[in-house]
């Protein structure tokens, strides 16, 4: 096989011939098995997943249907939304200012947005924020839904939060805050939205064609839907069901794609920050970005996380009396990504094996269930190439 081909070009989705490479047609055949059988026996209506390896389509499906009352089919450039898989995007770009000097970890948030540092968030760092102990997990939540589409509304609302409890003291997951903080830090140094600084130095140039921060009117008819048998996320699947909140763009959640795109953006970041000739980061940018340096409780859940700067790392069990690993038995600490909300996303590079997983569907389940569907389709590609 041959070592990093998207270093110089960019991957070839075409057909692939896994005997030219020397892997088994029977195991990837197998992991094509699997893949059909979690949509025949109902875990979600349709889904697309790619596997590469060292930048070489290993497999790429698309299979069951995007909308089972339309009878719209899945294929590979049907857009999904990746939902809290866009936190890794938003992470990139701070990494970028960092990169480029316009920002610095360890400084207070409101060095960059004064307004900020009220209400016992003045000691509130980027690391912080990246790491979800900014001490602001849920505060606002339930005044937010009106203001999503204002970059400015939202900024005054997060800027006179209080915390709940004092930055850097624990860890708890910030579903939308740390993505409006993150994006206000890149609007204040660079003078673009999160949006716009995505569109232009990342999904722009990648030739990520079929990624969407926010999805447009007239590309929703051929999306997937959001299914849901998960009571206590009823309301999402409602909410992220309207046109109007499929439009918008929330800098933690929003991001429209597909498993292709996903694999391009993880296979640049597998090769150390370059893709296809270009250079989009430096290699220790990407190793500080994706080095663990939190591994502890997730709030008050009961459940084990490990976090980067920006990304979930691989290597353990969420559940502290199952062993159930989402990126696979052969993951490790090196192993990073992000899921998406309800299992409806998982993308995942592991630069040791050269290995990037990149899989979406249209179904939310709870957290257990959605851990074990990632871990069978996970194992079956560890065992690829073991």
């Amino acid at each position: 096989m041959v070592k990093n081909p998207s270093l110089t070009m960019p991957i070839s989705f075409s057909e692939f011939n896994p005997g030219d490479s020397g892997i088994s047609p029977m195991a990837v055949q197998k992991l094509n098995n699997v893949f059909e059988q979690q949509i025949e026996s109902g875990l979600h209506p349709g889904a697309q997943l790619v596997v590469l390896k060292h930048g070489q389509v290993i497999f790429d499906g698309a299979a069951g249907l995007a909308n089972i009352r339309k009878n719209v089919a899945v294929t590979k450039e049907t857009p999904f939304l990746i939902f809290s898989s866009t936190k890794a995007f938003t992470a990139i770009c701070i990494h970028h200012l960092v990169e480029a000097g316009k920002l610095e970890l360890d400084a207070p948030v409101a060095v960059y947005w004064p307004e900020f540092g009220c209400k016992g968030k003045q000691t509130a760092t980027i690391r912080h924020t990246l790491v979800h102990q900014a001490g602001i997990p849920t505060s606002g939540m339930p005044f937010q839904l009106l203001l999503w589409g204002s970059r400015a509304l939202m900024a005054r609302l997060i800027a006179n939060l209080p915390v709940e409890w004092e930055p850097g003291s624990r860890m708890e997951y910030h579903l939308v805050n740390s993505g409006f903080i993150l994006g206000e830090l890149i609007y204040r140094v660079s003078g673009l939205t999160c949006q716009e600084y995505l569109q232009k130095f990342f999904i722009e140039p990648l030739g990520m064609t079929n990624t969407y921060t926010g999805l447009p009117f007239h590309l929703q008819p051929k999306a997937a839907h959001i299914y849901n048998q998960d009571p206590m996320q009823r309301g999402a699947a409602f909410l992220f069901n309207r046109a109007i909140y499929r439009r918008l763009f929330i800098p933690a959640a929003s991001i429209n794609s597909t498993a292709r795109d996903l694999a391009v953006f993880y296979q640049m970041l597998n090769n150390g920050g370059t893709y296809a000739g270009k250079q989009y980061l430096r290699p220790e940018t990407i190793q500080r970005a994706t080095e663990l340096v939190y591994d502890g409780p997730n709030g008050n859940t009961g459940r084990r996380i490990r976090w980067s700067m920006g990304f979930t790392v691989g290597g353990y069990s969420e559940f502290p009396d199952k062993d159930i690993r989402m990126m696979g038995k052969n993951s490790t600490q090196n192993t990073f990504g992000h899921p998406g909300q309800g299992g409806a996303a998982l993308a995942w590079s592991d630069p040791e094996s050269g290995i990037v997983f990149s899989f979406l569907n249209n179904h939310f389940q709870d957290a257990e269930s959605v851990h074990r569907r990632f871990e069978v389709l996970a194992n079956c590609v560890w065992d690829i190439f073991h």
